[in-house]
């Protein structure tokens, strides 16, 4: 249950949609990170709830968050934590910006943990927004492949009704040519073929 505590609230809800996080669930992480550390006692200070109470009043998205009041800390030092751990995961910043938020803390001290803590963070992001381009990319190339290969297959138009998941009407023409060929060795041919070889030897 302790561990559920630095949890972001829509992760708390549904736990199954996201079994391995997500990026605004680990920026709501670092503001509440960022709040144990200012008031170095525990990730929701002494409030004086069980870590169940605290968990559930989370879980009704009721805006359940630690109290800032009385920290000897910056005012952009909280509005950030605050942005960070949003109701609304689109709203929280990203780590970029959570840096910026967060350089005046740095100033005149020498590189610490907290500026480590901060890159890999960073990192983790930029690496993680990399994979989904990379994986939207591919998913983009193989949809170009897959119409391209049904468009050779149908007319246009069938194609996009099909796609679009609406019935296709049959058409009917006054004249009609029916070409019938015949490929030398076909059957032995497509035996040694891919099924796909075979489909651009044909069309």
């Amino acid at each position: 249950m302790k561990r559920r505590l630095w949890r972001a609230p829509e992760l708390l809800r549904s736990p199954n949609s996201h079994p391995r996080g997500s990026q605004k669930g680990d920026v709501y992480s670092f503001g509440i990170i960022l709040h144990e550390v200012a008031v170095r006692s525990g990730p929701w200070g002494n409030m004086g709830l069980t870590y169940k109470e605290i968990v559930d009043k989370v879980k009704q998205g009721v805006g359940f968050r630690p109290d800032v009041s009385g920290l000897q800390v910056a005012p952009s030092v909280i509005s950030c934590m605050q942005s960070c751990w949003d109701e609304d995961p689109e709203a929280r910043p990203d780590f970029r910006f959570v840096r910026v938020k967060l350089k005046e803390m740095q100033a005149g001290l020498k590189p610490n943990i907290f500026d480590n803590m901060l890159a890999i963070m960073e990192k983790y992001a930029y690496n993680l927004e990399g994979l989904v381009q990379e994986r939207t990319n591919q998913l983009t190339e193989e949809k170009k492949k897959t119409d391209a290969l049904l468009n050779r297959m149908l007319p246009k138009t069938v194609a996009e009704s099909l796609k679009r998941g609406e019935p296709v009407e049959a058409e009917s023409f006054e004249c009609v040519t029916i070409y019938f060929s015949d490929i030398v060795g076909f059957t032995e041919l497509s035996a040694v073929s891919t099924p796909l070889q075979v489909l651009l030897l044909v069309y």
